[in-house]
């Protein structure tokens, strides 16, 4: 070491630092001289954020008891409905960390302590103030996962996510675990549970991309305030991007190249970086050439049948997390991040082997389906645009406002790029992580949700990106760190409102009502085996209770191709010519309509129904087909919002 390089102190030696204030890769990082622990910081650094972080868990507090509980709000959702403390609450808990971040970044437990209340503010605050856990399709699954647990059985040809039970079974076992009578008990704050798991890959992951710890926890930060996508429900979606993001930490972690080590020979980023060093930089990124942990080859074998272990789990519970997950390991090998070139092709003999073995039936049955899509990037595209339109504009407001956050950490990300390129330190890891899952786009649709997935998988690499744009990389000199801090304040207070309309935009139909619970509950207990069901769209808990027990069916998917029902809005206007009796069968079994508040609220904002056509409907049917005994429709339960009619089974003549 010469005179003239900085050295910082920490546990056990020093570590060498370059003229940026970075470590130095080819000095192996550390130099054992002093021992000890780091200094630290002055405690009376700590008294301004300590003190804004219990304002805000006082506000917040104060937040849960003002809230209004008996609505969800209107077009915009729950942003409607948080009062103004929890804005308060949320404001001090930011400034409290970034005062702490520039201070004293070291205080780890500070730093999380503040990460943990921004996530119970932003994610357990719908549990914490709605009468039951929200979003509908949890309540389906709560239905696969008690049937498991009542039959020890999964339906492959009931429904097509059957075909990866893998995370429905470990929702048993939890069930089972825990003692519960249903997994309805696992909902309300399952996204809260989810959302703090994630925490830990994340903090895998941005150790190895960076050392400055600002970095590290702005990262963690944005990834928090900009997650809107809301897949952390009870879902095989939020359980497989768990397991992605731990397999990405196990690989940044123990399979990286160490220094000194030659490139593979499918590092194709080395030989770019030789032929244009003035384009890749200079190969000292990070975490290309820190030195490698220790292991013997039996720990390294091993990790990797962790990983492989992972990857199987992932093959057997969702359906695309096992196809992009070699796609996102092959881009770290490519660039020299990952020093294991077989891994692609052991995850992705694991996500082939399911699909050929354990989903033959729905493959035979959808093949077609699945495969007309492939490679159609515009009908692709515009599925899941037509999707999300809306005729209100209020509700154009809440799609604008996803589409202008994920813009807004791209940009930031593209920020941190350029930044790391100046500086010939660009991590293309990341770069291919926060690009891989693109390649989904060409598989088909998903329903129209494709682009909601991809954004998904992109968005933490695509926040840790963007901390680069944020905070200056090793900055020493306070107008350099004060500066970064109020660029991490400005960019909270703008991406918390902006998180809050986008994730919980939907609340207006995605809440669950206790008159959809009792609805339900009605059909359990008393509609016969066999009863057709039949909801409009968007259709509350249903399927929690009676999985197996009745025909559901779903009137806007079966009569998508039928002329003469283009909506129900043609019910309003002339009977009952939007209901076809193809929708509710041949009269020789029960038939229930489900006119539950979230379908009602959904066709006003999402379909553009006039306000109360639920009501109109109702009376139509009744009035048009009568109250008589001779198959009329009638009004079987009533409470609140929620109706369900039903239409009686025809008596066949012996």
């Amino acid at each position: 070491m010469t005179v003239h390089e900085p050295a910082v102190r920490y546990q056990g030696g020093l570590v060498l630092r370059d003229r940026a204030g970075l470590p130095r890769a080819d000095a192996g990082l550390v130099v054992p001289e002093v021992a000890g622990r780091a200094p630290r910081p002055d405690g009376r650094r700590l008294v301004a954020p300590g003190a804004a972080l219990m304002l805000g868990v006082c506000l917040l507090a104060a937040a849960v008891a003002q809230a209004d509980r008996t609505t969800s709000g209107g077009v915009l959702g729950l942003i409607e409905v948080l009062p103004v403390t929890w804005w308060l609450g949320v404001v001090a808990v930011t400034v409290g960390f970034v005062r702490l971040l520039m201070a004293a970044p070291g205080r780890y437990w500070w730093l999380a302590a503040h990460l943990v209340v921004m996530v119970v503010a932003l994610h357990a605050m719908p549990g914490l103030i709605e009468p039951h856990a929200r979003f509908p399709t949890a309540w389906t699954h709560v239905g696969f996962i008690d049937h498991i647990v009542e039959t020890g059985q999964v339906e492959p040809g009931y429904d097509a996510r059957y075909n990866w039970p893998g995370a429905f079974s470990f929702g048993a076992l939890l069930v089972d675990v825990t003692g519960s009578e249903s997994a309805r008990e696992l909902l309300r704050y399952a996204p809260l549970v989810i959302n703090l798991l994630l925490l830990a890959p994340l903090a895998v992951i941005v150790r190895h991309v960076s050392r400055d710890p600002r970095v590290r926890w702005c990262a963690m930060w944005l990834a928090v305030v900009t997650s809107w996508v809301g897949q952390d429900y009870l879902a095989p979606q939020a359980l497989a991007m768990l397991g992605y993001l731990t397999v990405v930490g196990v690989l940044l972690r123990w399979f990286r190249r160490p220094a000194g080590v030659p490139a593979s020979r499918v590092d194709l980023l080395a030989v770019v970086r030789r032929r244009l060093p003035r384009l890749t930089g200079d190969g000292n990124l990070a975490g290309y050439t820190a030195p490698a942990p220790p292991g013997l080859p039996a720990q390294r074998l091993g990790l990797v049948a962790v990983v492989a272990a992972l990857g199987g789990v992932l093959a057997i519970s969702h359906q695309l997390t096992p196809l992009l997950l070699p796609v996102a390991v092959m881009v770290l090998v490519v660039v020299g991040r990952v020093d294991r070139p077989l891994l692609p092709l052991l995850l992705g003999v694991c996500a082939a082997g399911w699909l050929m073995f354990g989903t033959t039936s729905f493959l035979r049955s959808n093949l077609v389906d699945l495969t007309s899509g492939v490679g159609n990037l515009g009908a692709v595209v515009s599925d899941n645009v037509d999707s999300r339109t809306s005729p209100d504009p209020m509700r154009q407001l809440v799609l604008g406002t996803r589409l202008a956050l994920t813009a807004g950490i791209g940009l930031a990300a593209a920020v941190g790029a350029w930044r790391q390129w100046r500086n010939r330190r660009l991590d293309w890891g990341l770069l291919g992580l926060a690009g891989a899952p693109a390649a989904l786009l060409v598989l088909n649709s998903y329903g129209g949700e494709m682009i909601l997935r991809v954004s998904l998988f992109s968005l933490p690499f695509l926040a840790v990106l963007g901390a680069f744009g944020l905070v200056t990389e090793g900055a020493r000199r306070r107008r350099s760190v004060w500066s970064s801090g109020a660029a991490v304040l400005v960019a909270t207070l703008v991406a918390v409102p902006a998180f809050v309309v986008a994730r919980y935009g939907n609340e207006a139909f995605e809440r669950i009502e206790s008159s959809d619970i009792a609805a339900w509950d009605h059909l359990a207990t008393r509609a016969l085996p066999g009863s057709i069901v039949v909801v409009p769209d968007f259709a509350g808990p249903w399927r929690y209770r009676g999985l197996m027990d009745f025909d559901y069916r779903v009137y806007a998917d079966l009569t998508a191709d039928m002329p003469e029902a283009e909506g129900l809005r043609e019910v309003l206007g002339d009977g009952t010519s939007g209901m076809p009796d193809a929708v509710f069968g041949d009269g020789q079994a029960d038939a229930y309509l489900v006119l539950g508040t979230a379908s009602s609220r959904y066709g006003e904002i999402a379909e553009g129904y006039p306000e109360g056509w639920a009501d109109d409907l109702v009376a139509d049917l009744v009035d048009a087909t009568g109250r008589d005994e001779d198959g009329g429709w009638r009004v079987d339960f009533r409470s609140g919002d929620t109706v369900v009619l039903k239409r009686p089974a025809v008596e066949v003549a012996p």
